[in-house]
Parts: structure tokens; C-alpha cells; sequence
């Protein structure tokens, strides 16, 4: 699917708010939903969706690494020690 359709800003948030509004469901309902939204037609919104996609995945993944070398540095646990306590004050060993 291509297209060459230029998206304004103004039209960008219209995407984005009517997404947000319908969610990712995929369905003819949705496709009608961004075009009404947005002006565009269906294999312009498509495309559009499409590219959003890879962006959103680009940026989990992205998140997804910076997670795991926090968890690899113990970034996550600077302010605590290895243990914690239980409910009746008992030493719990985290390792």
C-alpha cells in the first residue's frame, strides 16, 4: 500500500484523538471512524495507520532495551537492599 498524501499537523491530531477514541481493533468501523475524523480517504488513513504502527513498535522495543539494561545495572533497586520484610517483620532474602 503506498501513498503520497501529505498529513497536517491539524490532521495528524485528528488521527490521533480519533485512534485514541476507537482504539487499534483493525476493523471496517474504525477505518470509517479515522476517515470521517480526519478528511483523508481509506487507503490514505490505512497507510497513515500503518506507519504509525512501525513507529509505535520501534518505540517499545526501544523502551523494552532500556528496561532490561536497567534491570542488568540494578538501577532499578538503588534506595533498597537486597532484602525486604514481610508482613510479620521477617527478613525476606530477594536473590
Amino acid at each position: 500500500m503506498t501513498s503520497n498524501s501529505v498529513w497536517t499537523w491539524e490532521e495528524q491530531m485528528k488521527f490521533l484523538k480519533a485512534l485514541a477514541i476507537c482504539g487499534f481493533d483493525e476493523t471496517l468501523g474504525m477505518w470509517r471512524y479515522l476517515v470521517n475524523a480526519t478528511g483523508k480517504n481509506e487507503e490514505e488513513v490505512k497507510f497513515h495507520f500503518e506507519k504509525i504502527m512501525v513507529e509505535i513498535k520501534k518505540i517499545e522495543a526501544s523502551l523494552i532495551h532500556l528496561l532490561k539494561n536497567e534491570e542488568v545495572s540494578g538501577g532499578h533497586n538503588n534506595n533498597h537492599d537486597d532484602n525486604e520484610q514481610s508482613a510479620d517483620g521477617e527478613d525476606l532474602k530477594l536473590n
